[in-house]
């Protein structure tokens, strides 16, 4: 900013050298008007003068407490001055005050104090609430007992006693652990055993269910230490002479069938039966049948020559819709029925058929009725 003899001025932006009066007037020390001309202050889109002049004016209250602050702090040290805070705090705190109360009677809050104590709060702060914490730590020091008691018993205050519970503090023995088992299992509810070990329901109810004790064993006996392993109880032949293994059986796909019902299975798969029908009638998987129908599949005269010797009542009744099925469908072993030729029914032998020759004779007599 330049300025002429009397009370003219030239406008930092325009360049024109106008009177004093068109130029906004200004709230900082040493500054009477802005550099700006009202019109160009106008032209350039400035906020208005009020509001230059509130914002201004807070700037130099700003800069004015922070001196006045500083006027304070200005012998001590911040580093000293945290740590005074600091400590003062920490004194309030091992006397058992927590940081709400020490921040009610200092009239901070909770995360100020905290920001004091470690110094992460501005310093301009800190020389007017250090007034506020040391009269608090006067206060506080005031109600504090005698110096010649020692720390310990500063940072444990006289407290009122109280009546212990009965519950919690009670250490259990063998023969206890064993009579609770042995009446909890008898019914006794956990309340009342509870009540007279002197320990809580959860307690009781652990011990009930071997969840915890577990090195006592059902039998009474105690497992030795070297053998106690933190969440099992001991293996057979842990605690005595080893017991030998047994051998497991091998296993097999198709365990629960007989010879016979695989038989019968491929007999039913081969004339297109469904493979979920045929799980559900045998009580087996669908993925058991399909490894009895596709694993050690005999060749289809040996499928013809197989007799059952006790069919299943439902195996005549569903034979006729099994073979409407096969024919249907076309598809995997269908027998080879007899010529149709024959004019004289089939001879019934006397040994009984398997499935696949029962149907085939059926066959054979609904065709001759047909023609006839």
């Amino acid at each position: 900013m330049s300025e002429n003899a009397g009370d003219r001025q030239t406008c930092v932006l325009c360049g024109r050298d106008l009177p004093i009066a068109a130029f906004p007037p200004s709230a900082l020390p040493g500054k009477r008007h802005q550099e700006e001309c009202v019109d160009c202050w106008t032209a350039y889109g400035y906020p208005d003068i009020a509001t230059q002049l509130r914002t201004e004016r807070k700037q130099v209250e700003r800069v004015q407490h922070r001196a006045t602050l500083a006027a304070g702090t200005r012998y001590v040290e911040r580093a000293e001055l945290v740590s005074m805070i600091r400590g003062m705090v920490t004194r309030m705190r091992s006397a058992g005050l927590p940081d709400r109360e020490i921040a009610r009677r200092t009239g901070v809050s909770t995360t100020a104090l905290r920001g004091y104590c470690s110094g992460a709060v501005p310093l301009i702060v800190h020389a007017e609430v250090f007034e506020r914490i040391s009269e608090a730590y006067v206060a506080f020091v005031a109600t504090q007992p005698a110096p010649n008691r020692t720390l310990e018993e500063v940072a444990e205050p006289d407290r009122p006693e109280q009546e212990p519970s009965g519950r919690g503090v009670t250490k259990l023995t063998t023969d206890e652990v064993i009579a609770i088992r042995a009446r909890f299992a008898a019914g006794e509810t956990t309340g009342a055993l509870g009540d007279e070990y002197g320990v809580d329901r959860n307690t009781i109810r652990a011990i009930g269910k071997y969840q915890t004790w577990k090195h006592v064993l059902p039998d009474g006996s105690v497992l030795p230490p070297s053998k106690q392993v933190a969440g099992r109880l001991p293996f057979r032949g842990e605690l005595g002479d080893p017991v030998p293994a047994i051998p497991a059986e091998k296993r097999h796909h198709n365990a629960k069938l007989t010879p016979r019902q695989e038989s019968a299975i491929r007999e039913e798969w081969a004339l297109g039966a469904r493979t979920a029908l045929i799980a559900e009638r045998y009580g087996v998987s669908e993925g058991t049948v399909r490894k009895v129908c596709r694993s050690d599949d005999p060749a289809p005269d040996q499928v013809t020559n197989v007799s059952v010797a006790a069919p299943h009542p439902w195996m005549q009744d569903d034979a006729d819709r099994y073979a409407q099925i096969a024919a249907r469908k076309g598809r995997r072993r269908t027998p080879e029925l007899p010529s149709t030729e024959a004019t004289a029914p089939a001879p019934v032998p006397d040994h009984p058929l398997g499935l696949r020759e029962r149907l085939a004779a059926r066959r054979q007599r609904d065709r001759q009725d047909g023609h006839t």
